[in-house]
C-alpha cells in the first residue's frame, strides 16, 4: 500500500490559526474518523539523585516489617520521600522549573488524572496527619499508605515511559485515503534552554499555524498535556469514544 503523504509536506497550503478550544472541538468531532499513524518519543533527562523513589519504597518496606514506634515513623518518612522524589522526577523530565510546593505538585498531577483523584487525596491526608499531629501511625494506616505510594510511583513512572515511547510526537490520519483530515500533537523539550512546550497542528485541507503552549501558561499547559496522555492511551489501551468522553467541557484559553 502506498504510504500516505507526510504531514510535513504542506508548505504550499496557507496556514490558519488554531486555539486550544478549537483543538478540543476538532477532537470531539473527528477523532473517531482518525487513526494513530506514527510518531516518536522524547529523550528524557532524568535527575541525578543519589536515591530514587524505588529506593525509598524499599526502605519503607523494611521498616514496615517491624512494628516499633521508631520504625513506623521511619516508614512514613521514607514513603513521604518516595512520593516527593517521584513527583520531582516527573517535573524534571518535563523540564518544568516552575516553583511549586508539594501540595501544588500533587494538585498538578491530580489535574493530569494520572491516577485516581481519591487516591491522591487520601495519600496526602495520611501524610498531613502524621506530619502535623505528631502521631505515630497505625500499622493498618501504614499498610494503606504503602500501597498508595507504590501505586503512585507506578502510575507516574508509567506516564514518564509513555512520553518516552511516543509522547514526542503523535500523528493521526483519516481512515479514508482521500481525506486531508489529520493532526499532530507532541511534547518538545529543549536541551539548550531546558524548557518544554506542547505543539498541536490541525489539518483539514489546510495547514494550521500551530497552537503551542508552555508551562508559562500553566493551566493551558496542564490541560493540553492531559489530552496528550489521553491520546497516547487512545492509540493503544482505551477506545476513542472514551477519550472523547474525557475531553474538557470548558477548555482552557
Amino acid at each position: 500500500m502506498e504510504k500516505k503523504e507526510s504531514m510535513a509536506s504542506t508548505d504550499e497550503i496557507q496556514p490558519i490559526e488554531v486555539t486550544f478550544p478549537q483543538f478540543v472541538d476538532f477532537l470531539r468531532s473527528n477523532l473517531n474518523d482518525l487513526d494513530h499513524s506514527g510518531g516518536f518519543g522524547i529523550s528524557p533527562n532524568f535527575p541525578e539523585f543519589d536515591l530514587m523513589p524505588q529506593n525509598y519504597l524499599a526502605y519503607a518496606n523494611i521498616a514496615l516489617s517491624d512494628s516499633s514506634d521508631a520504625n513506623r515513623i521511619n516508614c512514613i518518612s521514607h514513603l513521604k520521600r518516595a512520593v516527593e522524589c517521584e513527583a520531582d522526577t516527573f517535573f524534571h523530565v518535563l523540564q518544568i522549573s516552575r516553583r511549586m510546593n508539594f501540595p501544588q505538585k500533587l494538585e498538578a498531577l491530580e489535574r493530569l488524572e494520572l491516577m485516581p483523584s481519591r487516591s491522591i487525596v487520601h495519600l496526602n491526608r495520611i501524610r498531613n496527619k502524621v506530619e502535623h499531629e505528631y502521631s505515630v501511625p497505625e500499622i493498618d494506616d501504614l499498610s494503606v499508605y504503602f500501597d498508595l505510594v507504590a501505586g503512585f510511583i507506578a502510575a507516574i513512572e508509567g506516564a514518564i515511559y509513555m512520553l518516552i515511547s511516543i509522547g514526542g510526537l503523535m500523528e493521526w490520519d483519516a481512515q479514508e485515503e482521500n481525506s486531508n483530515l489529520r493532526f499532530s500533537i507532541g511534547l518538545d523539550i529543549s536541551d539548550s534552554t531546558q524548557t518544554s512546550s506542547i505543539t498541536v497542528c490541525l489539518y483539514e485541507g489546510k495547514a494550521c499555524s500551530p497552537y503551542k503552549v508552555s508551562p508559562d501558561n500553566w493551566d493551558a499547559f496542564l490541560d493540553t498535556l492531559r489530552i496528550l496522555f489521553l491520546l497516547i492511551c487512545g492509540a493503544s489501551v482505551i477506545s476513542k469514544d472514551y477519550v472523547i468522553s474525557l475531553l474538557p467541557a470548558t477548555p482552557a484559553t
